[in-house]
């Protein structure tokens, strides 16, 4: 599982849309020079395309229903995806442009705006893998093309993220979950389910 720091939750209904993705508490040192260095061999730079879906499900305490129908907030999922070729690779990293948006969701519209997207419907995916190829570490979705290593206010500039993955690759293939407990207006339990399937091409 991740080791990000725990999504706080905002104090009011009206802040929902604020939530964030949870920071990672150190990026490997790699990342942040993996696109810099010329120098170093593109260990994914036969991966040409990528196919994802990420799931956010939000399952509130039942013992707070009646409260939360009088917020109009109730248990749900949203779906997002992306689709992308890729535009630069370089040792542990690759990156990816294209679509990324909301796909499907059953929550409330507040809700739905949990996970960034951008307003043009496109953005890129930066993919670090852990030595090889066989093993992915990150997944960034970003507005900017620099921005490929984790921003301490990901909402704000464009981003949404998770770290430290661990999630094995076969045949082009990786997939994680986890779950985060978390708590809304101070006093309601919140489990929120991440999870990430991520499908790539190659040359």
């Amino acid at each position: 599982t991740s080791s990000r720091t725990p999504t706080a939750l905002p104090t009011t209904g009206s802040d929902l849309p604020n939530l964030t993705a949870r920071l990672s508490a150190a990026p490997p040192a790699s990342f942040a020079t993996c696109f810099a260095s010329p120098l170093n061999d593109a260990i994914a730079g036969h991966l040409t395309g990528l196919s994802l879906t990420y799931t956010l499900s939000l399952d509130f305490d039942d013992a707070y229903e009646a409260t939360l129908e009088s917020w109009g907030l109730a248990d749900c999922v949203s779906e997002y995806a992306a689709s992308g070729t890729q535009v630069a690779a370089s040792g542990t990293g690759v990156t990816f442009e294209g679509p990324w948006a909301l796909a499907s969701s059953t929550c409330a519209t507040d809700l739905q705006s949990i996970v960034w997207t951008d307003t043009s419907g496109r953005s890129y995916a930066t993919f670090h893998f852990v030595e090889t190829a066989d093993t992915l570490d990150q997944w960034i979705q970003h507005r900017d093309a620099d921005d490929t290593e984790p921003l301490a206010t990901p909402s704000e500039q464009g981003q949404w993220y998770i770290t430290e993955l661990g999630a094995a690759v076969t045949a082009g293939a990786a997939t994680h979950t986890e779950e985060e407990e978390t708590v809304l207006e101070g006093f309601i339990p919140l489990v929120l389910q991440h999870t990430m399937n991520v499908q790539f091409t190659e040359d």
